[in-house]
């Protein structure tokens, strides 16, 4: 794991480098819809795969260093944290984006 953000920096691949740059940017923009569009992906992902794990393996072992974030996301409450999330994007979407937005 990555205890400090030096050591990400250093040994995270490009991809996850990448990705978490885009959330920051979105973060400290204050751009709610680009920080929602860049997390809905996971959420969706996490919340999907491991409610299904769980479903079909049982929870995981409590030595799992992941237990709580499985947890978490396999939680049923969590589906309308994804469904809020959807819905702010699809609101937006009907909406249609602003000039500005869609350059984005």
């Amino acid at each position: 794991l990555y205890r400090d953000e030096a050591t990400f920096e250093l040994k995270a691949s490009p991809v996850t480098f990448a990705y978490t740059n885009l959330l920051l940017q979105a973060a400290w923009a204050g751009d709610r819809l680009l920080a929602i569009a860049a997390a809905l992906p996971c959420q969706v992902l996490y919340e999907y795969v491991f409610s299904k794990a769980i479903q079909v393996y049982g929870p995981p072992k409590d030595n799992n260093p992941y237990k709580k974030f499985m947890m978490e996301y396999a939680n049923p409450e969590n589906h309308a944290v994804t469904l809020m999330m959807e819905g702010i994007l699809d609101s937006e979407a009907a909406n249609g984006l602003s000039t500005a937005k869609a350059q984005r």
